[in-house]
């Protein structure tokens, strides 16, 4: 049994007591599902591709309901075409409210009363879960969370194809939960955080998206982010920041690898700090363009920086990485991040653990960058 099949089978088991509404079986759009559908319910879509009326703009109406589809993202596909928008949370929808296995696409103008232009739309203290969903080349950010918590998992953000805004955009006091996502090609920064906003993100890629101003990966204005065992890498930024952008925000990164991003006509390749005090734990920034960092007053500790900084157990030295099993800056078996993160943190696996190759010697204290710390064996297959 594949992953899909077994979250799927899950999904039905835990609401073996409910309703189970067919579309278009049972009820002929996504939106009739829903409204037929009560507290606890489930909504399952049949493979195809969603255009109608009624299947976007789509309204939880602050009741805790899955809506999940039978042939995963691959398979079930929400065409907004350009003419409104995927998911709209706005009523204090809990983890509850689940959406699994969703392709959204070209969401556009939602029209009155909603002022979004983006595939999902969360707001008014909504913390809905999606989890195993594509969200792809909104006319704005593929994500917005105002004033909301949602849990995102598993999912990808964007599309090679340059998706227009950012990734996520996090404002007005924002915390979501994003773990294990792929945030990739949009055409402003990755992650963009504003207003009191802390995110917390959690083993993700943040990759090839770009903006014309400050911050490539991940911008922050007055915001306090949390990214652990994340990579930010070859993002490109127009002015400062091509991996990371702070201004007036205090952001938090531990066994995060910031690499080959780029600012295009300024400084601050892996970071750029104005009024910031970033705190860097068991990082490597190497291969950044012009520089690694720059301004602001960051604090770094164990960290492999390109030209080195100041702080206890931060080195300069070459990270030798190297693509593994389909994974790209895997840390080389001869490379001086092993066994050099803080000595007071363990990695989640290492050479004594069965999984961990025999041609790969490890210890057990942390390694630097994406897979050193507690979740360092997610390369291996």
């Amino acid at each position: 049994m594949c992953y899909r099949e077994l979250a799927l089978a899950l999904v039905l088991v835990a609401t073996a007591h409910a309703t189970t509404i067919r579309v278009p079986g049972d009820e002929p759009t996504i939106q009739a599902g829903l409204n037929a559908a009560g507290e606890g319910d489930t909504v399952l879509v049949a493979p195809g591709t969603y255009t109608a009326e009624g299947d976007k703009n789509l309204d939880f109406g602050g009741v805790d309901r899955v809506l999940v589809s039978e042939a995963g993202a691959e398979g079930t596909e929400i065409d907004c075409d350009w003419d409104g928008g995927g998911l709209y949370f706005h009523s204090g929808e809990s983890a509850a409210s689940i959406v699994s296995g969703f392709t959204i696409s070209w969401a556009g103008d939602w029209g009155p009363p909603r002022p979004c232009q983006s595939g999902i739309c969360c707001e008014s203290s909504s913390s809905p879960t999606i989890t195993e969903c594509v969200i792809k080349l909104g006319a704005w950010n593929e994500i917005d969370c105002e004033d909301s918590s949602p849990t995102i998992s598993k999912c990808v953000i964007g599309s090679a194809d340059q998706s227009y805004g950012s990734g996520i955009a996090c404002q007005s006091s924002s915390s979501p939960l994003v773990k294990e996502c792929t945030i990739v090609g949009n055409n402003e920064a990755g992650v963009a955080c504003s207003s009191s906003s802390s995110p917390s993100l959690i083993r993700c890629t943040i990759t090839g998206n770009g903006r014309d101003f400050h911050g490539g990966g991940v911008t922050c204005y007055n915001a306090s982010p949390i990214l652990t065992g994340c990579l930010i890498t070859e993002n490109m930024a127009g002015g400062r920041g091509g991996g990371l952008y702070c201004e007036d925000s205090s952001p938090s990164l531990t066994n995060c690898t910031i690499s080959g991003n780029i600012s295009i006509i300024d400084v601050g390749g892996g970071l750029y700090c104005s009024d910031s005090s970033p705190v860097l734990l068991n990082c490597i920034l190497w291969g950044d363009d012009p520089n690694e960092i720059e301004g602001g007053t960051p604090v770094l500790r164990y960290c492999d920086v390109e030209g080195g900084h100041t702080g206890e157990g931060n080195i300069d030295a070459d990270p030798r990485f190297r693509s593994i099993y389909g994974y790209d800056y895997v840390l080389a078996s001869n490379s001086p991040c092993i066994d050099s993160g803080d000595p007071t943190i363990e990695d989640g696996i290492s050479d004594w653990h069965p999984r961990w190759p025999n041609w790969y010697a490890n210890g057990a204290r942390s390694d630097m960058g994406a897979y050193g710390g507690p979740g360092n064996g997610g390369w291996l297959p």
